[in-house]
């Protein structure tokens, strides 16, 4: 049976994204293949490598330039790492504050980096203290990285397996940093599949 046309201006408006990722390379790798590999629109990545309570104003200073602005959803993907606390409720509190009517401003905390969420898809790690080496080194274990690196995937990284990892970690709300190890990453990726699926 032929599908019926959608009557023509009754398409929903789908949402837009920017991600701002701290990381040139992990973070930048996976959210490049999870928009490839979902076709998920307006999605648009940058990188940031500034600290909690600078990335929010370095972003709305690019934002008056930006051509695809304003968006429905700015995301900040940012590790606990080395900030304190006291950067991070600073960032929260800019991120509320630039949010308007249109434009929704979150951060989504892994703790202690954003290798608890890659490593969850091959390993369940909730309740587990694990160093960033001990990540790394799980990573690679799984074949995870590319050959020769810490930070670039590899090209069979299994991105489809978001589901997996979900269950896989402690998922922190956005605008928390949550235990070690957590993320808020499984919630940014559900909301992206979403917006693909109903695309």
């Amino acid at each position: 049976m032929r599908k019926r046309r959608r009557p023509k201006g009754s398409r929903p408006t789908q949402p837009s994204y920017l991600i701002v990722v701290q990381g040139q390379a992990t973070e930048l790798d996976y959210f490049k293949r999870l928009k490839s590999t979902f076709r998920i629109p307006g999605v648009n990545l940058v990188v940031e490598p500034h600290s909690p309570e600078k990335i929010v104003d370095k972003v709305r200073y690019n934002m008056a330039n930006d051509k695809a602005a304003p968006y429905d959803r700015v995301c900040f993907v940012v590790d606990v790492d080395d900030s304190s606390p006291q950067q991070f409720q600073q960032g929260f509190n800019k991120a509320r504050k630039s949010t308007t009517g249109g434009t929704k401003c979150l951060f989504a905390v892994s703790n202690r980096c954003f290798e608890v969420w890659l490593l969850a898809h091959f390993a369940d790690i909730r309740g587990r203290e694990m160093e960033v080496g001990a990540l790394t080194a799980g990573l690679r274990e799984h074949g995870a990285l590319q050959a020769g690196s810490d930070k670039h995937l590899a090209a069979d990284f299994p991105v489809k397996e978001y589901e997996t990892a979900s269950r896989n970690v402690s998922t922190a709300n956005w605008n928390e940093i949550g235990p070690a190890p957590s993320t808020a990453v499984p919630k940014l990726v559900e909301e992206l599949i979403r917006a693909a699926e109903a695309s």
